[in-house]
């Protein structure tokens, strides 16, 4: 008679695995599964769990944190851009929220990057009227910090103005500008005739209100550099899920989703996401949750890792419908198509 062997097994392998032993005989080792099966209540369907699968746990949704984009780099020492390496563009206009805008546009036609910053002097002049020196900053102005402008690259400034405190007269536009450079250089400009190229509907440009109050932004690089953020390794993540094929309104719905890491480095599950679940339109208060990444491992390179997951009290009309489940990244939705009674 065989000694007595203690095997671990889960719910309905249980009799499985002791009737194994018995036919395997005394002298041949048991066979371990490798999966459970995982029948779901008064579900007429199942469905694989893998071993070693992380099983689920009822977690809130953690808030998410969003990502610290690098440091900017620092500008390389150059020379300030000068009029004497700067082709002046077509000047346009706009405007925002009861704010109007003039924009002045240089390209480097360099071989060598030149430093912007700085507020350009500005002087616009009409006859019979007082000259205005638009004050630094306003509306428009949005601080950009100093930046190399290469060669080929685009730089300008903003003139903003408003008619926001006029009442009923009207004095002419400001037609004339004198533009001076922060690096040197000045340039005389008349406005009125030269049409808009970002807005070729609207017609020509006007020239400057100037009663009640101008302003005149930094020379920054146009269009600004943007912000560059770490990579998110969860965005680099395939999902696939397997589900049963009919379900039942009402009822705990168990199923699997497999997340598969097709990068050459391991993705640690340290910093935890959030996922989304449902059944067809419905979203319960199962609908968002947080992975048990308490429970998993990193996901190796090239490697996957499976999650035991349940969307309890799952409702939804009879029928063909999608059951869905999704990383808070963007496009990580998956669906598969479940029978419901």
């Amino acid at each position: 008679m065989c000694g007595q062997r203690k095997i671990q097994t889960v719910g309905a392998l249980l009799a499985a695995v002791i009737a194994g032993l018995g036919a395997a005989g005394c002298g041949a080792p048991p066979t371990i599964p490798t999966a459970s099966r995982i029948e779901t209540p008064s579900i007429n369907s199942s469905v694989i769990v893998p071993a070693g699968a992380v099983p689920w746990a009822d977690l809130p949704a953690g808030k998410y944190l969003a990502p610290t984009p690098f440091p900017t780099p620092a500008a390389d020492p150059a020379p300030r851009c000068s009029l004497s390496g700067l082709t002046e563009e077509p000047a346009s206009g706009g405007g925002a929220t009861g704010n109007d805008e003039d924009f002045f546009t240089f390209r480097n036609h360099t071989s060598r990057a030149c430093l912007t910053g700085g507020y350009p002097r500005v002087v616009l002049t009409e006859a019979g009227q007082h000259a205005v020196v638009p004050s630094p900053g306003g509306f428009w102005d949005q601080h950009f910090a100093p930046a190399d402008l290469l060669p080929g690259a685009t730089a300008g400034f903003f003139v903003g103005f408003t008619y926001a405190c006029e009442t009923g007269y009207e004095p002419p536009l400001y037609e004339h500008i004198s533009i001076t450079l922060p690096g040197g250089g000045t340039l005389h400009q008349t406005l009125g005739t030269q049409p808009d190229p970002r807005k070729p509907q609207t017609g020509p440009l006007l020239g400057v209100f100037g009663l009640c109050g101008v302003s005149v932004t930094e020379l920054a690089v146009y269009p600004p550099p943007q912000p560059v953020y770490p990579v998110d390794p969860f965005s680099s993540l395939a999902s696939t899920i397997d589900a049963p094929i009919h379900v039942a309104s009402g009822q705990t719905i168990i199923y699997v989703v497999t997340l598969t890491n097709p990068t050459p480095d391991a993705v640690a599950m340290g910093s935890c996401r959030s996922y989304n679940q449902w059944l067809g339109m419905d979203k319960g208060p199962y609908f968002s949750l947080e992975l048990n990444c308490a429970a998993a491992d990193p996901i190796p390179a090239y490697g996957s890792e499976s999650f035991q997951m349940e969307l309890p009290d799952a409702v939804s009309s009879p029928g063909t419908q999608r059951l869905c489940w999704g990383l808070a990244v963007p496009g990580s939705d998956v669906c598969r198509l479940v029978d419901v009674a």
